[in-house]
């Protein structure tokens, strides 16, 4: 699943895109103030885009969304023919792009910073470490030559393309380590035991020293008691 939120500068044109890794599939987008706005689905399948054509306002979100089961689309602008050369990796990117990554669960996000590999122009990354399992969203934005982009891609556990981030207990030897949330889950339980330990502490204490004035208050009335015997006789 993929999907792109057109400018709302882009109004009154036809843009004719197709699939990257199967050049018969082809669509058009027509983008005009009587198109429809909002988020416009296209399904793909093995042979064919449904539907092809769409007509959007500006600003309207396009989401595509695979369901073929023989392997990998790529939806690009444009049109492909035989005769057409395959594009170049463009560089000197890492001025006018960002990455956003999304843990979908916690939405937690951090902005990351897009490095060209200098052995390979056209070719970014972004080092990262997971450190809780789930689903993640990678929203790349910006612009390329002042062409505005928003992509956002999902992975499987949310109907993307890439793999979920998983425990690493599967793969750890020989002990398992205990993550970080354990560890303080442990804490909190610990802290917790030790607070109502300290409560149950004064609460004795309390009923000593009550029982202990209380004992102290018999002794001066039996003193009291006496001395008025003592008149007495």
């Amino acid at each position: 699943k993929f999907s792109t939120t057109l400018a709302k500068d882009i109004n009154n044109v036809e843009i004719p895109y197709h699939d990257h890794m199967n050049h018969d599939i082809t669509g058009t987008i027509k983008v005009s103030d009587e198109g429809d706005l909002g988020e416009i689905k296209v399904m793909i399948h093995e042979t064919s885009l449904m539907p092809s054509d769409i007509h959007v306002q500006p600003g309207a979100t396009i989401i595509w969304t695979n369901y073929s089961k023989e392997g990998l689309h790529a939806i690009t602008s444009g049109v492909m023919d035989s005769g057409q050369t395959e594009k170049q990796p463009i560089s000197g990117l890492s001025e006018t792009l960002k990455a956003e990554l999304i843990h979908v669960s916690s939405k937690s996000s951090v902005i990351l910073n897009l490095n060209e590999d200098s052995d390979n122009p056209g070719r970014y990354t972004s080092p990262f470490i997971p450190t809780s399992p789930g689903v993640y969203e990678i929203r790349v934005y910006g612009t390329i030559d002042g062409v505005e982009i928003d992509e956002t891609f999902i992975s499987m556990g949310g109907g993307g393309d890439f793999d979920d981030i998983v425990p690493p207990t599967s793969i750890q030897f020989p002990q398992k380590l205990t993550s970080d949330r354990e560890i303080t889950g442990a804490i909190t339980e610990a802290t917790e035991i030790s607070q109502l330990a300290l409560i149950r502490s004064n609460t004795l204490n309390t009923w000593v020293i009550i029982s202990l004035v209380i004992g102290g208050i018999g002794i001066v009335v039996s003193c009291l008691s006496l001395g008025l015997q003592f008149r007495r006789k």
